[in-house]
């Protein structure tokens, strides 16, 4: 061997060349990192849907639910890839059930910044609700709070009225006799019918007032069997609201007119009809399916106020009544139109010296009041029932209270059913307070 310059033992070919030198060991291959599995989430949990973990990849996917009354702030599905989970993890956050009322429209946010969306059936903590009464047919007197889901619950409910007592505005009259009919001219009232199981058609034979989107007020000798002395079987009847046409079926009606079978029909305990001269000649009809308040169909209001009542019942004052009864007060002139007629307000005294003696009987102090002319503006048969109500300006608005029901007027002497010319004795509405309320949900 020769030895090299830099002193090692080699050939001499190999002399300063440089030698490279292989390691005898492998070095270790560097780890996939791990997806570590995280806590369970409060009120929910989660799923591993698929997992893989080896040296060349690791992964994990997850699927989140939550508990009743809880909502996932976030995605359901959440991957985890080589260690690295999401910035933003799913979290259970409790929830307020919204359940809407058909009197208010409802408007969602997470800030009272931002541009609200149509809410859900369920909202999460901290959604802001921006609230208003649907118009033209409710209102609210003071403005509405905002609602906000705290602890899963709202921090308010507000309550919306539904308007009473409105009228639309004018469209193309009908002209009748001695009175305008409209769509909406009085879109409180009610038909009345029997269900004739014979002809198997529906006949008018009263009519009522609408005080709550399933409750009628109408007279009590409307559903009355004499011989029995009893009401009859509610399933003989069926109302209508929104009509303006006396056929149950009318075309013309069908835009705005809704119908009901009936569920109950309520009168006094001591109502006894032609023997004790329809004295509690009131009855509550309960609709099988509620009416939906629209243009052409509002309660009229109630107010029991004694005060505010005698203001309006003082003589000479008209109130609305309507109806498709006799027109002329034969048999066979029902009217096919809805009539309507502002009757002038007589006291009890007043009354008594209009009508005949042979039906003053009928006209009770405690129970009844007049109104009427003896000139042929009248109620008849088929009207019996309807509403008799009066204005007021309320807080600028015009509504129409209701004072009275047709009840009972003088026949006549001769083939005539009804004497259009006296005047018409109605149930006053203020005397049945408690009989009324307990069953009218506003």
């Amino acid at each position: 061997t020769i030895e090299c310059i830099d002193g090692s033992d080699e050939k001499s070919e190999l002399c300063g060349r440089r030698i490279l030198v292989r390691p005898t060991t492998v070095p270790p291959t560097t780890a996939v990192p791990r997806c570590e599995l995280p806590e369970q989430p409060l009120n929910g949990s989660y799923s591993v849907v698929s997992e893989s973990n080896t040296t060349q990849t690791d992964h994990v996917y997850l699927n989140y639910t939550c508990d009743p009354g809880f909502k996932l702030d976030g995605y359901s599905n959440v991957l985890c890839l080589e260690g690295t989970w999401p910035d933003k993890m799913p979290r259970c956050v409790q929830t307020c059930r919204l359940i809407k009322h058909a009197s208010i429209e409802y408007e969602c946010t997470e800030d009272e910044t931002e541009k609200p969306r149509p809410c859900n059936v369920e909202e999460t903590e901290g959604t802001i609700v921006k609230t208003s009464c649907r118009k033209p047919n409710y209102f609210s007197p003071v403005e509405l709070p905002y609602m906000h889901c705290q602890q899963g619950m709202w921090s308010s409910g507000p309550i919306c009225t539904a308007e009473c007592g409105t009228l639309p505005p004018k469209s193309t009259p009908l002209v009748l006799k001695g009175s305008t009919a409209r769509f909406g001219e009085v879109p409180w009232h009610v038909g009345i019918y029997y269900k004739n199981p014979v002809s198997k058609k529906h006949v008018q034979i009263c009519g009522g007032s609408l005080i709550s989107n399933t409750i009628v007020l109408s007279a009590a000798h409307c559903f009355w069997n004499e011989n029995t002395q009893r009401v009859q079987d509610v399933a003989n009847y069926a109302v209508a609201v929104g009509k303006l046409f006396r056929e149950w079926n009318h075309p013309d009606d069908e835009p705005f007119a809704q119908k009901s079978d009936v569920s109950e029909i309520v009168v006094p305990k001591l109502y006894r009809g032609l023997e004790l001269y329809f004295k509690n000649d009131i009855a509550i009809v309960r609709a099988s399916r509620p009416f939906e308040y629209k243009l052409y169909v509002v309660p009229v209001c109630l107010d029991f106020n004694e005060e505010f009542s005698n203001i309006q019942l003082r003589n000479g004052n008209r109130g609305k009544a309507a109806g498709w009864g006799l027109t002329t007060g034969m048999v066979g002139s029902e009217s096919s139109i809805l009539r309507v007629i502002n009757l002038p307000y007589e006291d009890y005294e007043s009354c008594l010296n209009l009508t005949p003696a042979a039906s003053s009987r009928y006209i009770t102090y405690d129970d009844k009041i007049c109104a009427g002319t003896l000139d042929g503006e009248a109620l008849c048969r088929g009207d019996s029932g309807g509403g008799l109500a009066f204005p007021s300006s309320i807080s600028g608005r015009m509504r129409f209270y209701l004072r009275g029901i047709a009840s009972t007027s003088p026949p006549t002497n001769d083939q005539t059913v009804c004497n259009t010319h006296s005047l018409t004795s109605f149930t006053s509405v203020i005397k049945f307070e408690k009989f009324i309320k307990a069953y009218w949900y506003p």
